[in-house]
């Protein structure tokens, strides 16, 4: 599973589904993951992946373009 849909998610639950998701993902050699994290509350979510996400220790990129209308996170995992 690289795609991941968290919307109508509060921002706390979200943090929960993706973290999970990562080590999942991690765990199965997965190493890319799409967050689409929708409009209103998904910008909450969009900002906590961009500024916390990039802490955890299998993550190595994250990038959701320039676009403020793009719904999606781009997560890169080092599978080292």
């Amino acid at each position: 599973m690289n795609n991941l849909d968290v919307h109508g998610l509060t921002l706390s639950q979200a943090q929960i589904v993706i973290n999970k998701a990562i080590n999942q993902a991690y765990k199965n050699n997965i190493s890319v993951l799409y967050i689409n994290h929708g409009f209103n509350n998904g910008s909450k979510i969009k900002t906590w992946c961009k500024n916390e996400l990039i802490h955890n220790q299998y993550v190595i990129k994250i990038d959701s373009g320039d676009n403020e209308g793009i719904n999606k996170v781009y997560i890169k995992l080092n599978l080292k």
